[in-house]
């Protein structure tokens, strides 16, 4: 931030309002490390074709183990639907890593931790994850094999280490090394992320961002400098390309493409309750989270032709009825001090003093969220927030409290 808005010169709502938004993500990744972590991720950055980095930040942020996640969630307070927060970290020697790693998924900040360090998961570029306990020994033998492989000293302080890793060895095989090793554990029975090791999420991360550059040389409608592929054929089949009007409840015929919409789901639920959350602006019980995994998933509405692995989290909103959001707590963002501006503004019943929203007085009242109006500009696809109220008894109709429209972007999901 610059040194005047620190003293107090704030930007405006409607200046805010001008951030522009990069079309295939904001990715704020926070670690505890002084180099190594930002070496590769700015590397990964640089090393994406123009056209993708023009269009997708990621920015690294260091600070200490006990206040990442803080300094995520100060870092994403405005436009925080557009940012997708990350903490990056090792087992090491660090006290409560169990309890760090849930207390950020829990805000809704997802987390790329490695056991025993990071060099666990820059080994299985080389084709393995040996089974090293101490990060002292696991970074020891990695640099011998680094310099095997590359031919140069590992340092963690190098800015070309990421493009020496790639060229050395095989980032798609090291994902899927790190996801074989994870599923390894979690059938071993560990649970907890410091029983697992040798063992990541980094590549989650790592997969995530490629995954988008598939997606962007796919349906970009040309040829994409520095991605080798792309087919007129394949991008008009994407669903991305002329996407059916979500709300729509046409079946697609596909039904391979709703077993696979289905598996995400399932795969992914976790991640997913989080997306949704960050978009609805409020920490949605896990009691409402689940029951609408129940209402989509047994209604089969993953099979509906307007439902694609691009928009599972605005789907599943957008086919339930409505969701309360009564007792619920509002993240920081720009949308949210919309959303307590109208609740407080033209609400009958309820109000944010602070951040949770409660009644004014006695009496059954409910206050609920659902999606509506899908639109299509240009590239472009936007969907309605509305917040409403009612009395219990049905004597009243709705009060419509706000209604938003917010842009859709591409959600990712292995």
């Amino acid at each position: 931030m610059a040194k005047k808005d620190r003293t107090g010169n704030r930007k405006t709502r409607d200046q805010r309002k001008q951030f522009k938004v990069p079309e295939l993500g904001y990715y704020l990744i926070v670690t505890d490390t002084e180099a190594t972590e930002r070496c590769f991720f700015t590397g990964l950055h640089q090393a994406l074709p123009e056209d993708v980095r023009n269009r997708l930040v990621i920015k690294v942020v260091e600070t200490k183990t006990r206040t990442m996640i803080d300094k995520c969630l100060e870092l994403t307070a405005y436009d925080a639907q557009y940012r997708i927060p990350w903490i990056v970290f090792d087992r090491d020697q660090v006290q409560g890593f169990d309890e760090i790693i849930k207390e950020a998924e829990d805000k809704g900040i997802k987390v790329g931790w490695s056991n025993p360090c990071f060099e666990i998961w820059m080994y299985a570029y080389f084709g393995s994850m040996p089974a090293i306990q101490d990060s002292w020994t696991c970074c020891s033998e990695f640099g011998r094999v680094y310099e095997t492989k590359t031919g140069q000293k590992y340092s963690k302080s190098d800015e070309q280490m990421y493009g020496k890793l790639c060229k050395a060895g095989d980032e798609e095989k090291a994902i899927q090394i790190a996801q074989q090793k994870l599923e390894q554990c979690k059938r071993e029975g560990k649970t907890k992320p410091s029983e697992m090791c040798p063992c990541t999420t980094v590549h989650e991360l790592v997969g995530e961002i490629k995954g988008k550059v598939t997606l962007y040389g796919k349906y970009t409608g040309r040829a994409v400098e520095g991605f080798p592929y792309w087919n007129e054929a394949e991008m008009k089949n994407c669903s991305l390309y002329k996407p059916s009007p979500l709300g729509n409840t046409e079946i697609r015929t596909k039904t391979e493409e709703s077993e696979e919409i289905k598996e995400i789901i399932e795969k992914n639920w976790r991640k997913i309750k989080q997306d949704i959350r960050g978009i609805v602006v409020v920490n949605l019980t896990n009691k409402e989270m689940d029951h609408m995994y129940k209402v989509f998933m047994d209604s089969r509405a993953y099979s509906y032709k307007a439902v694609n692995k691009y928009n599972i989290p605005y789907a599943m909103i957008r086919y339930q009825e409505a969701i309360s959001i009564y007792r619920t707590f509002l993240f920081d963002s720009p949308m949210s001090e919309i959303v307590k501006d109208r609740i407080n503004c033209n609400s009958k019943y309820f109000e944010i003093p602070d951040k949770e929203i409660v009644k004014k007085g006695s009496g059954f009242y409910n206050i609920g969220i659902y999606f509506t109006k899908y639109q299509r500009k240009e590239h472009k696809q936007y969907i309605h927030m509305v917040i409403y109220e009612a009395d219990g008894y049905g004597k009243e109709g709705r009060n419509i409290i706000l209604e938003e429209s917010i842009e859709m972007k591409s959600w990712i999901y292995e």
